[in-house]
């Protein structure tokens, strides 16, 4: 796992609040708190101990909670809108979140793609 990726999943993982600059996340329910991680240490401090443990924990995380698509975003707000023939949001994705079209891709593959959270979970 790239560290980007790693700090992107972690940040979702623990909900975690720039503005705030503290984990949003109950305690009692991440696996990073000291109950739960099996190191017996403070949360901030897996990742110094047990780099491997910290990675591990959060790739499972992300396995068991993959981030939310553009085309489930879409079809949770309209859930009545036309489709293609493979439950795709008939509507270009770049006219409704802005942003470009993926190069060489198909509207399906464009509509897949995981949201980007906002950091700052505002």
């Amino acid at each position: 796992m790239e560290f980007t990726e790693y700090i992107k999943i972690k940040q979702r993982m623990v909900k975690y609040n720039l503005k705030m600059r503290a984990c949003m996340e109950d305690c009692g329910e991440c696996a990073f708190h000291t109950q739960n991680n099996g190191l017996k240490c403070h949360c901030s401090d897996v990742e110094l101990i047990d780099p491997e443990l910290a990675e591990n924990i959060v790739r499972q995380w992300a396995k068991e909670h993959p981030a939310k698509t553009y085309a489930q975003d879409f079809l949770s707000k309209f859930p009545k809108a036309p489709k293609d023939n493979y439950g795709t949001p008939a509507a270009c994705r770049k006219t409704i979140y802005g942003g470009s079209c993926i190069d060489n891709a198909d509207c399906e593959d464009c509509w897949n793609e995981p949201m980007e959270e906002d950091p700052a979970h505002e």
